[in-house]
């Protein structure tokens, strides 16, 4: 055999001893029978027919468990058809089998026989179809099974008809149908699929008129026309259930009214309409009758008005339109007055307007329009006030600026609804100051401010006095410093800003002061430190705050023992030392909570061994040591005190042999510590023992033997240690014995011989479970004999 032979055997042979747990003798039987032909058919088959039939009897072995016998009859019938026809069928044709049965296995479950024969003759349509179809009129069929498979379930037996059916006219149609009409097709025959659960008699009828209309209509329309069709025919669709028979006539001269404009306007006119259409049709639920015409006329108007507009103009009333369906539902008559003024006057303002004061202006009436329900009379006053201010200002103002008031408009319309008269002034203050604060700051500085005002506002909500204050006084001091602080110092300053206004909220008095220590010793150092440091010490203030809720006192004390020495450490240490000391101090931060104070202690001789062992170590090594350690952290909530001891002298160990090991065989002993500390779960104290006698030994061996030598014992032992939970003790003596005689017979025996005792070995260790003590003796004797 080879290797993949080998590995193809494994996995059948690892399903067998899982599955003999819930296997009747008769199944093992069957299994056992498939398992030979599967070793017999590996000479006539190709690696993929081999993983296509390994598929098949995983799925076998899966579905006995579900199946009656008649079920597995015609499963194994399948599985002969589907070998037989490997013969005479493409990669392809395969794959799309297999789907098939797969999906025909998955389907037994849940379906009566009829369905299932209807099922089967699909199959074998499928099976016949393949010679006269492409690959993807293949694929289309397939995505049609899928669908029918699954609708069966939710339909009755006239629905299924209709569907098979329209199954059968998808087949003829391909003939003359590009791939995009199927494709067009098929998404139609989804959606009639899917709503059919939702539909009348009648409803469907509708929409099989219309779905015949688009296959008419490809001869005489265009790829877009097409596209176009297909969204208004889903919105009709979608449409049918929240729509009354008027809606629907009404839709449907729309629709026609579409079909015949394509005639004669651009794709940009038609697109417009079609939004258009799409919020008609929205509309239509939510809108009196008069609401209605006022739409229709707008759409007129909106169409007329292509002929002397721009493309930029058309957008812009789309948009004004847009807002005012949307607005229509919460405004009165007069709010409504005061937007069709305002629109009209947006129409006018266009041609004596820049395209950017345009957008802005839209910007100040959305905001206008979606501020109306939130305001008093007022407010809104105001609103205009500053509305009017921003018309004015823009002559005197750069594009930036306008930006930047733009911004503090938005926020100032957005706290009306949760600030108090005071907070307002305060803020109007802030923006007044804002507006005077441009002429003698840079755009940086600008956005800062604006980032700073804007955290401001968001925190009112959450602050008491005494906070406002205290962030006041920050912003100012924030101000101030922008004249000594380099760009980086003041993002720096910012974050840390940030941090403060968040924690406050989580935070006793105390820690405020203890965090307000850190930021003035954040601005000291950063004279001192290089952008790195500075980096590096904001992840360690980060976490020292959101850490500072789940830690004792004497945790907290400990964490900044450790800032303070990694800050010292950093002059000591190379860019990557510093990453792997911060991900070693979040690792201890998080593991306080689940740790008690001696596991602490451990782990902080770990983390100055670490330190220690960077001097000697290479970056591979420190990688293999980190991951080491994350699982030594890991692990100590489910291990008692002797297993840590136990993992602690495999990591020295682990450190000691990096000396006189290859990656390889580093890599190798990870793999097994892993094992190790997972399967320490599930072993008693012997089992542990013999793990770790054979992980030695393992050691030992890499010395005296092949890479291929290795990957055989690894295998080996990966075995021996799942056997262990379904064997029983002299199950595992005789497999150790093996073991160790398969590692003593290495040295004598050719490599094929080794394969053949290897298979024999795997096949023996499998057999025991599923095999009486007679005939263990027998296969034994033959073995002796081979």
């Amino acid at each position: 055999m080879s290797e993949d032979d080998m590995r193809l055997l494994i996995i059948t042979i690892r399903m067998l001893l899982i599955l003999c747990i819930i296997m009747s003798e008769d199944d093992m039987r069957l299994l056992i029978i498939t398992i030979r032909m599967l070793l017999i058919l590996h000479i006539i088959m190709s690696e993929d027919d081999m993983r296509l039939l390994i598929i098949t009897i995983r799925m076998l072995l899966i579905l006995r468990i579900i199946m009656s016998e008649d079920d597995m009859r015609l499963l194994i019938i399948t599985i002969r058809m589907f070998l037989i026809l490997r013969i005479i069928m493409s990669e392809d044709d395969m794959r799309l089998l297999i789907i098939t049965i797969r999906m025909l296995l998955i389907l037994h479950i849940i379906m009566s026989e009829h369905d299932m024969r209807l099922l089967i003759v699909t199959i074998r349509m499928l099976l016949i179809l393949h010679v006269i179809m492409s690959e993807d009129d293949m694929r289309l069929l397939i995505v049609t099974i899928r669908m029918i498979l699954i609708l069966h379930i939710i339909m009755s037996e006239d629905d299924m008809r209709l569907l098979v059916v329209t199954i059968r006219m998808i087949l003829i149609l391909h003939i003359i149908m590009s791939e995009d009409d199927m494709r067009l097709l098929i998404v139609t025959i989804r959606m009639l699929i899917s709503l059919h659960i939702i539909m009348s008699e009648d409803d469907i009828r509708l929409l099989i008129i219309t779905i015949r209309m688009p296959l008419i209509l490809r001869i005489i329309m265009s790829e877009d026309d097409m596209r176009l069709l297909i969204i208004t025919i889903r919105m009709l669709l979608i449409l049918h259930i929240i729509m009354s028979e008027d809606d629907m006539r009404l839709l449907i001269i729309t629709i026609r009214m579409l079909l015949i404009l394509r005639i004669i306007m651009s794709e940009d006119d038609m697109r417009l309409l079609i939004i258009t259409i799409r919020m008609l049709l929205i509309l239509r639920i939510i809108m009196s009758e008069d609401d209605m015409r006022l739409l229709i006329i707008t759409i007129r108007m909106l169409l007329i008005l292509h002929i002397i507009m721009s493309e930029d103009d058309m957008r812009l009333l789309i948009i004004t339109i847009r807002m005012l369906l949307i607005l229509h539902i919460i405004m009165s008559e007069d709010d409504m007055r005061l937007l069709i003024i305002t629109i009209r006057m947006l129409l006018i303002l266009r041609i004596i307007m820049s395209e950017d004061d345009m957008r802005l202006l839209i910007i100040t009436i959305r905001m206008l329009l979606i501020l109306r329900i939130i305001m008093s009379e007022d407010d809104m006053r105001l609103l205009i006030i500053t509305i009017r201010m921003l018309l004015i200002l823009h002559i005197i103002m750069s594009e930036d600026d306008m930006r930047l008031l733009i911004i503090t408009i938005r926020m100032l319309l957005i706290l009306r609804i949760i600030m108090s008269e005071d907070d307002m002034r305060l803020l109007i203050i802030t923006i007044r100051m804002l507006l005077i604060l441009r002429i003698i700051m840079s755009e940086d500085d600008m956005r800062l401010l604006i980032i700073t005002i804007r955290m401001l506002i968001s925190l009112h909500i959450i602050m008491s006095e005494d906070d406002m204050r205290l962030l006041i006084v920050t912003i100012r001091m924030l101000l101030i410093l922008h004249i000594i602080m380099s760009e980086d110092d003041m993002r720096l300053l910012i974050v840390t800003i940030r941090m403060i206004l968040i924690l406050h909220i989580i935070m006793s008095e105390d820690d405020m002061r203890l965090l307000v220590v850190t930021i003035r010793t954040l601005i000291i150092l950063h004279i001192i430190m290089s952008e790195d440091d500075m980096r590096l010490l904001v992840v360690t203030i980060r976490t020292l705050i959101i850490l500072h809720i789940i830690m004792s006192e004497d945790d907290m004390r400990l964490l900044i023992v450790t800032i303070r020495m990694l800050l010292i450490l950093h002059i000591i240490m190379s860019e990557d030392d510093m990453r792997l000391l911060i991900i070693t101090i979040r690792m201890l931060l998080i593991l306080h909570i689940i740790m008690s104070e001696d596991d602490m202690r451990l782990l902080i001789i770990t983390i100055r061994m670490l330190l220690i062992l960077r001097i000697i170590m290479s970056e591979d090594d420190m990688r293999l040591l980190i991951i080491t350690i994350r699982m030594l952290l890991i692990l100590h909530i489910i291990m008692s005190e002797d297993d840590m001891r136990l993992l602690i002298i495999t990591i020295r160990m682990l450190l000691i042999l990096r000396i006189i090991m290859s990656e390889d065989d580093m890599r190798l002993l990870i793999v097994t510590i892993r094992m190790l500390l997972i399967l320490h779960i599930i072993m008693s104290e012997d089992d542990m023992r013999l793990l770790i006698i054979t992980i030695r030994m393992l050691l030992i061996l890499r010395i005296i033997m092949s890479e291929d030598d290795m990957r055989l014992l690894i295998v080996t032992i990966r075995m021996l240690l799942i056997l262990h939970i379904i064997m029983s003790e002299d199950d595992m003596r005789l497999l150790i014995i093996t073991i160790r005689m398969l590692l003593i017979l290495r040295i004598i025996m050719s490599e094929d011989d080794m394969r053949l005792l290897i298979v024999n070995i795997r096949m023996l260790l499998i057999l025991h479970i599923i095999m009486s003590e007679d005939d263990m003796r027998f296969l034994k004797s033959a073995d002796n004999i081979l």
